[in-house]
């Protein structure tokens, strides 16, 4: 948006040049050529001043042809080189400008006596045009010969040769019989080229021409490329061999390539056939729950289980802590995931062996351990040396319930025990007589 005012210079569509003066505003019938100041850019030239070129005044026969001259960077009006004239009957040209050419304008034509007609072509057309052919018609008033004169450039009225080609190139050869409507094929023409044509037509003594018609060729159409030959069939490919898997152990399938005695398609111990596909037997380690109880890794008697893989009902009193320890791990490897129920009797019976049979577990021990830190507590205030002798015996009990725990897991012998709890009765009889005498 433009606020203030502006000195411009205008020049109206007359060619009259306005001064520079202040305006408000511009009136749409101007145009704007060049600006007073510095910050207007002019339009570009239209042209060279000096130079023409021809046109077309938009009338009708030689009054149409024009020459335009270049003004001041800019075309100027469309000049007409002729004006009308008196009709010439027999010279082919509408020299009156009314659009009728020779015998057509009646100015031609007698009043009461015979019509006079001349020779006339009109109605000029572009048949058909090909890539180096084209093929033309017309009409003429009169019966009369078919020819055909072209060129790449044009020829417009007036500017026009001599006979018999009138200035251009090419010529088609006359054709001499005589007919109103003319057909002619031009041929040896160049690929996408524009061509200018008029026809000529002469009957007994005139010679015609018409108007300059243009036509374009094509271009030559790209040669087809031949199909390639159809590839002969490939032989069908025979048919993939069933893929077979691997066998392995768990498949159910009985391989004794790879030394299996047993395949129950699973890899668990425990149901008469182990992991690795080997039948289960007694004394192999593994407890077979379908006819074992435990499974010690031997087939001997006189331990924790015996030579047929069943529980004794009371284990032996013979190498007692051994044994107790084979008879408490055949007892836990019956818990099975396969055999709950069998596991859990199994495991009542252990825990009723292990409070009364000859072995205990080690956590009997706490249970003198407990009893000393008790008496510890209760020396605290009264004696000091006598809740150091029992902070002391405590300190051993622990060593040895932690010795006997990671020396024999489970249990310890009885008579251990016995005499552990000896030993704390003595300590807790011996400190009162003792302070006594003191």
């Amino acid at each position: 948006n433009f606020t203030g005012d502006l000195t411009v210079r205008f020049k109206a569509i007359d060619d009259i040049w306005s001064d520079c003066t202040t305006w408000g505003q511009v009136a749409i019938n101007l145009v704007v050529l060049e600006g007073c100041g510095d910050t207007w850019e002019p339009e570009e030239p239209e042209c060279e001043t000096g130079t023409q070129k021809s046109c077309n005044t938009g009338q009708l026969g030689i009054c149409a042809g024009g020459i335009q001259t270049c003004i001041e960077n800019y075309w100027g009006p469309c000049v007409q080189c002729q004006s009308a004239e008196t009709e010439i009957c027999d010279n082919g040209l509408d020299d009156d400008c009314d659009g009728y050419i020779d015998g057509a304008d009646t100015d031609c034509q007698g009043g009461n006596g015979p019509i006079i007609i001349s020779l006339v072509i009109f109605y000029e057309q572009n048949k058909s045009v090909e890539t180096s052919t084209a093929t033309v018609t017309w009409f003429t008033t009169m019966l009369s010969t078919s020819r055909v004169i072209y060129d790449v450039i044009p020829h417009p009225f007036p500017v026009i040769g001599s006979p018999p080609n009138y200035g251009y190139a090419s010529s088609t050869i006359e054709d001499s019989t005589k007919v109103s409507f003319h057909t002619v094929m031009v041929g040896g023409l160049l690929p996408n080229t524009t061509y200018y044509w008029r026809a000529i037509s002469h009957a007994s003594p005139s010679e015609v021409l018409g108007e300059e018609i243009t036509f374009s060729t094509g271009d030559f159409p790209e040669e087809p490329t031949p199909p390639s030959p159809p590839s002969p069939p490939s032989p069908p490919s025979p048919p993939s061999p069933p893929l077979i898997p691997e066998p392995f152990c768990g498949d159910g399938n009985l391989d004794l390539d790879n030394n299996e005695e047993c395949d129950d398609e699973n890899n668990n111990d425990g149901d008469g056939c182990t992991a690795t596909c080997i039948i289960e037997y007694c004394g192999d380690g593994i407890v077979n729950n379908i006819n074992e109880e435990c499974d010690d890794g031997n087939t001997e008697d006189g331990d924790a289980c015996s030579a047929n893989c069943t529980i004794p009902a009371e284990p032996l009193a013979q190498n007692e802590e051994e044994n107790y320890q084979e008879y408490a791990a055949a007892s836990l490897a019956t818990v099975s995931p396969t055999n709950p129920f069998l596991g859990l009797l199994a495991n009542a019976r252990d825990l009723t062996s292990s409070l009364f049979g000859p072995c205990l577990n080690w956590w009997f021990i706490l249970i003198l351990i407990i009893y000393s830190l008790h008496k510890a507590f209760n020396a605290k205030e009264k004696n000091k040396k006598e809740m150091k002798i029992w902070i002391v015996w405590t300190l051993i009990l622990t060593v040895l319930a932690i010795c006997f725990y990671f020396k024999v897991f489970v249990c310890f012998a009885m008579w251990k025990f016995i005499i552990l709890g000896i030993i704390t009765y003595l300590i807790r009889s011996y400190i009162p007589r003792r302070g006594e005498l003191g």
